[in-house]
């Protein structure tokens, strides 16, 4: 390729990383940060909130793919890694699934070519994360330990600490209680000891919700509600509302329902405003659960459909199938015994930033 054409490719794809990097700061500011490249020479979008973002990655979402892409076959292969890695909240709060699988796989790729073990890490962390969301729990477990090393290796405490929930998170879904909750409690002591507070904030969910599973409701309520504390001392409103969502079930059931139900409402409103549509069904769903338990079935019935309005959206008919039969029931009977309770967030939980 002539220089001068070279030229104007890495100037495009520079900026679609630096553009990128800037949502990405304002939708999820605590999200995993890399450095990018030089920005001075570009006339960068100032985005006014998290809404403004998401619409400009709504528009530019296969023109991202596109330079993803274009990035790798012309040999930019530190922005082909980095790309991936800034708008991994993107791809992922919008569901996107299987791309959001592909751009690791080849952010990861382009890293090993560079022999750059923090740009490994960083993607290496979120093809755990989407493993785990496909319920492949062994290739998760194989590309959170890989991330793990090359994370210390790398000496990034946010790659490590995120890499032992994650680990925590798969142990936990494959019904090992005892092993996840010692890479829960791994990841906090990262997280504290570097000072990365909304590590320490996922990182409390991640206890609290294991809390739960086995019963311990207050110490539940406790670890959620601090969790919640620190994303709200932070300024953090994605993780705030999502850990509002993994308190709320907790909170039903020691008989502070109204509280759940507040919480829950105020994720809703945040999911709806950062456009994420996975989130806001799981919120809608388990807030169909509270005003049910609260008695008002009305309430219920509409947000258990809106729910499944949602999962059918998503491709998802049987999810949305079962909620169109709990909104149909809520209005002439009281649920079974334990059919109330909210689950945790659980296999979608983001273990990053877009992240968990």
């Amino acid at each position: 390729m002539p220089r001068h054409r070279m030229s104007a490719v890495r100037r495009l794809l520079s900026w679609y990383l630096l553009t990128a990097d800037a949502g990405r700061r304002v939708v999820l500011p605590y999200s995993h940060e890399v450095a990018t490249v030089p920005g001075e020479r570009f006339a960068i979008p100032a985005f006014a909130d998290a809404e403004a973002a998401m619409a400009w990655f709504e528009v530019e979402h296969s023109n991202t793919l596109l330079a993803m892409d274009q990035a790798m076959d012309t040999g930019q292969y530190d922005i082909a890694w980095k790309l991936p890695v800034v708008t991994d909240g993107f791809f992922e709060l919008h569901a996107y699934w299987e791309e959001w699988e592909e751009i690791h796989r080849t952010g990861a790729e382009a890293a090993c070519v560079l022999g750059d073990r923090l740009g490994e890490a960083s993607n290496l962390l979120a093809l755990g994360d989407a493993h785990m969301q496909g319920g492949r729990w062994e290739s998760a477990i194989a590309n959170y330990e890989s991330a793990l090393s090359y994370a210390r290796e790398a000496d990034d405490a946010w790659l490590t600490g995120f890499s032992l929930r994650g680990l925590g998170l798969v142990h936990e879904q494959m019904g090992d209680r005892e092993e996840a909750r010692q890479y829960f409690e791994a990841a906090l002591e990262v997280f504290r000891r570097e000072g990365v507070p909304r590590g320490e904030g996922m990182a409390l969910l991640s206890l609290g919700e294991l809390a739960a599973h086995l019963g311990r409701l207050d110490e539940a309520v406790s670890l959620g509600a601090r969790a919640v504390e620190i994303f709200t001392t932070i300024d953090d409103e994605w993780s705030q509302a999502w850990g509002m969502l993994a308190l709320a079930g907790a909170l039903l059931e020691v008989g502070r329902g109204a509280e759940a139900r507040k919480s829950l409402t105020r994720a809703a409103e945040t999911f709806g405003r950062f456009k994420d549509q996975r989130s806001l069904a799981m919120t809608l769903a388990a807030l169909g659960d509270v005003h049910h338990r609260l008695g008002d079935t009305s309430a219920a019935r509409h947000s258990r459909l809106s729910a499944a309005e949602l999962y059918v959206s998503f491709g998802e008919h049987t999810e949305g199938e079962r909620l169109e039969e709990k909104a149909r029931e809520s209005a002439d009977r009281d649920l079974p015994k334990g059919e109330g309770r909210i689950p945790p967030p659980g296999t979608f939980s983001p273990v990053q930033g877009g992240d968990g």
